[in-house]
């Protein structure tokens, strides 16, 4: 599956993924994801998460340990919103990480 296609396939379970330009994406949860994103948030912080993903992609060897470390930063609550910097992988295991109950 190409990039295009991974969008897609999220948007239709209400993901909503939006390239920025970079390495730089934003994330839209719909509102049925927002009581599981609000409890994880509470329960472990952003950078948990961020660096979650990170951890998992390098385990992955899908990226190697050299690329920087994630930074992102909670946009909106209503619905979810997150800016993400860091490669395509690592925001898609970020969003698999973040709606995990």
């Amino acid at each position: 599956m190409d990039k295009e296609e991974i969008i897609r396939d999220y948007e239709k379970h209400g993901i909503s993924i939006v390239d920025c330009g970079g390495e730089t994406y934003r994330v839209t949860f719909d509102f049925s994801y927002s009581p599981i994103i609000e409890k994880n948030l509470r329960l472990y912080g952003l950078e948990f998460f961020l660096q979650s993903a990170w951890n998992n992609a390098v385990m992955r060897m899908l990226i190697t340990n050299l690329v920087a470390a994630p930074k992102g930063r909670l946009l909106n609550t209503n619905p979810f919103t997150f800016e993400i910097e860091a490669p395509f992988v690592v925001v898609l295991f970020f969003i698999q990480r973040i709606i995990a109950e």
